[in-house]
């Protein structure tokens, strides 16, 4: 079964924030993703909302791998 995969987009979207928001996530290393080419960056939802559970507990931690 294939995953539906999330832009920065449609993450910006979902949190009402800006695009560059998202950007940061990404580089600050708090939300992964994935990059599919030069200019093309996805997230997983299951990563999106691992992310959202840390920012909604008010924690920033990476999660224990």
């Amino acid at each position: 079964m294939d995953k539906q995969l999330l832009t920065k987009n449609d993450i910006a979207d979902m949190c009402g924030v800006h695009l560059n928001t998202v950007h940061n996530w990404i580089t600050r290393g708090e939300l992964h993703a994935y990059k599919l080419g030069p200019r093309t960056v996805r997230v997983l939802p299951e990563d999106f909302a691992a992310f959202m559970e840390r920012k909604q507990g008010g924690t920033n931690e990476e999660p224990a791998h």
